[in-house]
């Protein structure tokens, strides 16, 4: 799935015709065969010049794909090529792990290979591309310094041992700065503390010279092609990151998104987007104010007559819509998509309210 706004660039009837292009590297030995050795393959030829057409047209596009397609080409190559031409970032979002890494380590540096071998775009082959994981997954050099000044106090032995794993680690420049490229992988214990996912690393205490994650940062902001994954693009979206309405784009101003392993996406949405409620969890809440069986709750001592029987009233309706939505909605199943309005008894929400304003 492909988010696109139209495009402003200038001087279109002077631009190359990208959809050549990506015909000519997908075509029986073309670029793609004469560069990389790959078979040709009529449904990955046919998915790159869909893609071609979507990104030009300014559209969305929707593509199912079997195994061994090579999908992930078929989109990087005409991605690429409208990003560095209209100078607009391309987001590439995947669901796993794995498929980032064989984004970062198989098919991009193909890429790469793939543009030195188009004539007139073998510069391009030198395009950013830049890996943005949650920060908790960075070292953070700062707080590193302040860990191992004070390790004596802080850490047991066995501690402070995997505190200098770590800080030999870093020392070796590894790639990205975040714990997945430890071997073994850190002891949460301990990257917990010198993790990037505090307030002790802000861009007033840490430069992108030295912090891990503000170098990932800096390396995304001027990037042609940013990975990142599903739970990250949508808790960024969730807390309000990104481009103004007026500049339009969905993580950076004017850029463009490709989801791969879509199917993915309205579970990890929902989790992040959305809202959820369990009976479980509203009737523990419910108790803590106020438990009738026990005559116990916070509201006891604090509350006047009429607050706890608020929450009484409240814990009949919670039980009373959990009850009609397992009868009414679910029946015999687990989860169940709803698209009319009106659906929910509303019932619940009077006495809800008074327990609110209690």
């Amino acid at each position: 799935m492909i988010r696109l706004i139209s495009d402003t660039s200038s001087n279109e009837n002077q631009a190359p015709d990208l959809g050549e292009v990506v015909r000519k590297v997908f075509e029986p030995d073309g670029i793609l065969q004469k560069t990389l050795d790959f078979e040709f393959r009529g449904e990955q030829a046919e998915m790159a010049k869909r893609v071609e057409d979507c990104l030009a047209q300014g559209e969305h596009l929707l593509f199912e794909a079997g195994t061994g397609v090579g999908k992930s080409l078929a989109y990087l190559v005409p991605a690429i090529l409208h990003a560095r031409m209209r100078k607009r970032p391309c987001v590439v979002a995947t669901n796993t792990i794995s498929l980032q890494e064989q984004l970062l380590e198989k098919d991009i540096p193909a890429l790469r290979k793939i543009l030195a071998g188009i004539p007139g775009f073998e510069e391009w082959a030198d395009f950013e591309c830049a890996l943005l994981v949650g920060r908790a997954n960075y070292l953070c050099a700062n707080r590193l310094h302040r860990a191992r000044s004070g390790q004596t106090e802080l850490f047991e032995a066995g501690q402070r041992e995997e505190l200098e794993r770590i800080f030999e680690w870093i020392n070796e420049n590894p790639v990205e700065g975040i714990r997945q490229e430890m071997s073994p992988l850190p002891k949460a214990g301990v990257w917990d503390l010198v993790n990037a996912d505090s307030s002790l690393c802000s861009s007033k205490r840490c430069s992108p010279q030295s912090c891990c994650y503000r170098k990932a940062r800096a390396r995304v902001e001027s990037a042609d092609l940013v990975v990142v994954n599903h739970s990250l693009l949508f808790s960024l979206m969730g807390a309000g990151y990104g481009p103004s309405d007026e500049e339009g784009g969905v993580m950076f101003a004017d850029d463009f998104v490709i989801f791969d392993e879509a199917h993915e996406i309205p579970e990890v949405a929902g989790d992040h987007l959305g809202l959820s409620m369990s009976s479980w969890a509203m009737e523990t809440s419910l108790r803590r104010l106020y438990n009738p069986r026990q005559g116990k709750g916070l509201l006891k001592k604090l509350g006047r007559p009429k607050d706890l029987e608020a929450v009484e009233d409240a814990s009949l309706a919670v039980d009373d819509f959990f009850q009609h939505l397992h009868v009414r909605i679910l029946g015999e199943q687990s989860r169940i998509r709803l698209l009319e309005k009106g659906v929910f008894p509303m019932e619940v929400l009077p006495p809800l309210s008074r327990v609110v304003r209690s």
